[in-house]
Parts: C-alpha cells; structure tokens; sequence
C-alpha cells in the first residue's frame, strides 16, 4: 500500500471526528461574519481577511482538539496539512468574493466597483486553479469517493452558498447603500452649491442695504439741514414745541418758518406717503414756500397755499400725468404789527386754546377753569377746519382757499400737527389713537409750558404704541402767544 493511499485510509478515521466539528465552526463563523457584514455594510472590505482569519482559527481549534485524544500525530499532522491546504485555498477564493464580485461588474457600471471585482474575480480564479493543480498532482489526478471525501465537497459545497449568499446579500446592501450615500452626497453637494450661493447674496444684500443705508442717512443730513434751525424758530417763537418723530430715517412731514415783512409764517406740512418719497415731497415743498413767501413776498395764508398749489402741479406735471401726488398742510401767518393770526389749511386743521374770563356759564366739552391770581379765567379747545382741497393733484372743479383771522388776545396756545399722532396704533385693543383722544391730550395739558407739554405728547405715544410699529410720521407744533 503506498504512502498515499495509506494517508487517505487514515483521513477517512479522522474525518468521523475532525470534519463535522470543522464544518460547525465554519458553519457558525460564517453566519456570524455574514451576519454582521449584513447589518454594517461599511465594513463590506475587512470580509476579504476575516473570512480567512475565522475559517483557519475554527479549523485549527477544532483539529487542535483531536489531537489531545489521538496518538498517531505524525499522520495526523501530515493529512492537517493536505487537508487543509485545500480548504485554506478554497476558503481563500471564497473570501475574496468570487461569484459576488462577478455578480457586481455585471450589475453595475461605477469604475471603481467593477475594476475592484474584476480583481478579486481573477485572483481567487487563480488560487482555485493553484490548488486543483496542487491537489491533484499529490492525489495523481484520481477521484476517490470515499466518506471524507463527500464530507469534504460537502464543505466545500456548504462553504461556497453561505459565502456567496451572504455575500450577494452584502454586495446589493452595499450597492443600495452606495447609490443612497451617492445621492445623499449629491443632495449635500447641491445643499452646499445653495448655501454658498445664498451666502453670496446675502453678502451682495449687505452691501446693498449699506449702500441704500449710507445714502438714505445722508438724504436725513440733507433734510436736517433744510428744516429750521432751533435757534431761529426760538428766535421768532420763544415759548413753543416741536415734537418731531418721522417713521422711517427721512419723513415726509415738514415744518418750515420764516419772517418777512414783521410777519412770521409757520407751516405744518404732511405730504403724499413717508420715507424716501415722502421726502423728495417735502424737499420740494420746502423749496416751494421759500420761493413763494421769502422770495415773491406772497403773506396771506390763503394765496400762499394756492400758489403751493400751482407749483406742485407744475413741478410734478401733473396736467400731463394725472399725478396725484402732493400734501396736506396747515399754514398760518402771525402779524406782529396787527396782532393778527390768519390760518389757512389744506384738508389739515387748526387748534387754539382760547382764554377768557369766566362768567358762571356750564361748561362743555374742552372747557375748564383756570385760576390766576384772583380771577377765574376760561379755557376752552376750538377748531378751525382746514378745507376740503388738498395741494397737488388735478381737481374737476375751480376751489379757492379761505383764510381764518383770529386776534392774538383771543389765543392763549395754538398747534399745527399732522395725522400720523392720532391715526397711530395702540392700547390694550391696539386701536387708533383718534382726534378725540389727541384734542383731550392738549387741552389737559394746556395751561402748561411748552417743554412739558412735549414731554407728555411723547410719554404718552410711548406708552400708546408700546410694540406696534409706528405707521405714519409724527409732527406736532405747539406756540404759546
């Protein structure tokens, strides 16, 4: 009996014992790898070593264990060696995915994947060859189909479904996992192109809201520098107020003041919007009043409103347009030689508070007593509306101006205002502040002075408006005579 055939009579004993303990540890080994390859498909490139690394570390336990019960060591080491140099190679071509990595350049396209399995595709071709060659040469080419035999082919059969089909199942997971990373990867990619792009104009915004800023505070040094002075409207109005509060950086409200002839020209002017367009309206009211008043020399209160009247649809061109643009405006001349007022008013009214001594009369709304040295004296609100005409705009019909003329020792105080204090938001209800509510505001406090009349009118929208946002500009003016 040769040496081989002696080797094979002695594999077939320790086969009985060996192969099935081997086949259970590849068995689990596998499943477990497969298991877990399965569940973190990240880690798909440390198969090509631990599948080996498992296979050879069971393998070995399990022969390990037979040997502490067998004598014959020198032909039991001499068959590990044969023996497992067949399922080391075979393990070997398995775990470098052979069918999976054909399966892979068949189903995909990606260059890098199908470069990658035709590599491992040729390699484990290559170690399936070697060791059939090997395997064949000791055994001469001749099939035997002994018991270890079969138990070995059916390792080998057990091996090569569990590999593959565990590694097809971490192949297609990866392949989804690739395909879903490419598009998260892609979605991140346009996420960052929008982001960066965003940033870019968030940038190009800041600097255009710098730019608009930067011209905007300069339009505000402009219209400072056209509104009065308060050291020349403290000149001709010594006891007054002016409470000033536009609703953007530039206001479309106005006030302007001038002295010619001992007659003094005070205006109270809201024109058509606010901002930025509110005050090129009153850049060219401004410029307006000085013609008309200091240059032309025109001091009724009712010819100057026309003739603001005409210049603003002349400058505007509104016969031509149909602009509709222009102002409301409350304008009254005080005659210091005549101790005269004369109002005129665009849609805008005239408050006074005239003082009188009491006779014992009711009182009424707006009226109340006041008490000087040992007289009782009368205070009461009126009203002066303004008319129905506003300055600018194209109207059907031909309507001329009225003027009011008041002597001074009927007026105590008087004010010149715009809406944009009473039509103002707030209170609890957040409603309108309301004519009502303002007229109550400035006759309770008319019997005091200027500078604390001021004060409330602006203590009080304080606490009105609390955090409503400011919808018109605010301008109240108040003289005493």
């Amino acid at each position: 009996m040769s040496f081989l055939q002696k080797l094979r009579k002695k594999s077939f004993g320790i086969g009985k014992k060996y192969y099935p303990v081997r086949l259970a540890g590849f068995g689990i080994a596998g499943i477990v790898q497969s298991l877990f390859l399965y569940y973190n498909p990240d880690l798909v490139n440390w198969f090509t070593v631990s599948s080996t690394v498992l296979a050879f570390s069971w393998g070995h336990l399990a022969f390990a264990a037979y040997l502490l019960t067998n004598n014959n060591r020198k032909t039991e080491i001499a068959n590990l060696l044969l023996d497992n140099f067949f399922v080391g190679i075979f393990t070997v071509a398995m775990s470098f995915a052979y069918l999976p990595s054909l399966l892979c350049i068949l189903m995909t396209s990606a260059n890098n994947v199908s470069v990658k399995g035709a590599k491992q595709f040729i390699f484990g071709s290559l170690l399936i060859i070697l060791g059939i060659l090997v395997g064949g040469s000791i055994n001469g080419f001749d099939i035997y189909f002994e018991q270890h035999v079969f138990l070995e082919m059916l390792s080998g059969v057990f091996m090569f479904i569990y590999f593959n089909f565990f590694g097809f199942l971490v192949f297609q997971r990866t392949i989804f996992v690739k395909k879903a990373n490419d598009s998260i990867h892609k979605q991140k990619q346009e996420i960052q192109t929008q982001h960066q792009e965003i940033e870019q104009k968030n940038k190009e915004l800041h600097l255009v809201h710098h730019q608009l800023l930067s011209s905007i505070n300069y339009a505000k040094r402009i219209q400072e520098a056209m509104l009065p002075t308060a050291q020349k409207i403290e000149q001709l109005l010594p006891n007054h107020f002016i409470l000033f509060r536009p609703r953007d950086v530039v206001s479309g409200d106005f006030y302007w003041i001038a002295e010619v002839s001992q007659k003094i020209i005070l205006s109270a002017a809201d024109c058509t919007g606010h901002g930025v367009p509110g005050a090129f309206m009153a850049i060219i009211g401004n410029e307006l009043l000085n013609a008309i008043v200091v240059e032309k020399e025109i001091l009724k209160s009712n010819e100057i409103l026309k003739m603001l009247r005409l210049g603003i649809q002349q400058v505007l061109k509104q016969q031509e347009t149909r602009n509709q643009d222009g102002m409301d405006i409350a304008l009254c001349v005080l005659d210091k030689e005549n101790h005269i007022l004369e109002f005129s008013g665009a849609k805008n009214p005239f408050y006074y508070i005239e003082e009188s001594e009491y006779t014992n009369q009711e009182l009424n709304t707006f009226q109340k007593i006041v008490q000087k040295d040992t007289q009782k004296h009368l205070l009461q609100l009126k009203e002066i509306k303004g008319d129905r005409i506003t300055i600018g705009g194209i109207l059907d019909f031909n309507a001329d101006f009225k003027a009011h003329q008041l002597p001074f020792s009927t007026i105590d105080t008087f004010y010149l205002f715009s809406d944009g204090y009473q039509d103002q938001f707030g209170g609890q209800e957040g409603r309108k502040l309301l004519t009502k509510n303002f007229k109550q505001i400035l006759f309770d406090n008319c019997h005091k002075t200027m500078f604390e009349q001021k004060e409330i009118l602006g203590e009080f929208m304080d606490n009105w408006k609390k955090d409503y946002t400011q919808v018109d500009d605010i301008l109240v003016i108040g003289v005493k005579l």
